[in-house]
């Protein structure tokens, strides 16, 4: 039950995502992704209804996971070819998508590797992009991202199916505004996943 989280001290909200992450299972997933945006982004209304800056969004995603990176002994690598680009979402569902897929990244990088997160105009799209040299995405999960996965679930580990349902979540808050989330595996070794929306005034 999600409730008062914008009355807790810092102190508690930290350990309530603790928690949270310790507990989690397929079954709380979608509520701990929640959680986790409703305690990191801004709580102002204000702020979290505006259209998404690319640019600064994912610097901001960048600073709050670069203490985690640096613990791991992972590199994150950010290129921006898309200033003063507005995404046509609200800043509080592209930061929550953007937090969970570098998550994500970080989960999977083993030491010494690199997250490349890369945003750039295509058109009137914005692609924003999340590459990691992990060992890459199931086939299994690759499918339940694009909503088909109805067997198979027995053959992945509890750690897989989380992965599989908290990017369908990420997939389902995109398409809310007309976006889309599109997951493979790089040739080389690694995930990418690539968040692609509207750019605000473009269309």
């Amino acid at each position: 039950m999600i409730a008062n989280i914008g009355a807790l001290e810092p102190r508690q909200k930290v350990k309530l995502l603790e928690a949270r992450a310790a507990a989690a299972d397929g079954a709380t997933t979608v509520e701990n992704i929640l959680v986790t945006a409703l305690l990191e982004v801004h709580e102002s209304a204000d702020d979290i209804r505006q259209p998404a800056n690319v640019a600064e969004l994912l610097q901001d995603v960048c600073a709050r996971y670069s203490y985690w990176a640096e613990h791991v002994g992972v590199r994150i690598r950010l290129e921006l070819d898309c200033h003063n680009a507005l995404a046509a979402i609200e800043s509080f569902h592209l930061r929550l998508v953007l937090m969970n897929l570098v998550r994500n990244a970080l989960q999977a990088s083993p030491l010494g590797s690199t997250i490349d997160l890369k945003a750039e105009r295509r058109g009137t799209e914005l692609w924003i992009e999340v590459m990691d040299e992990g060992s890459g995405i199931p086939a299994d999960v690759l499918l339940s991202i694009e909503g088909r996965l109805q067997k198979g679930r027995a053959g992945l580990r509890e750690d897989q199916i989380r992965l599989g349902i908290g990017l369908a979540v990420c997939r389902d808050a995109l398409v809310m505004y007309g976006a889309r989330l599109e997951a493979s595996n790089l040739s080389k070794g690694g995930a990418r996943i690539s968040v692609i929306c509207n750019e605000l005034g473009k269309d």
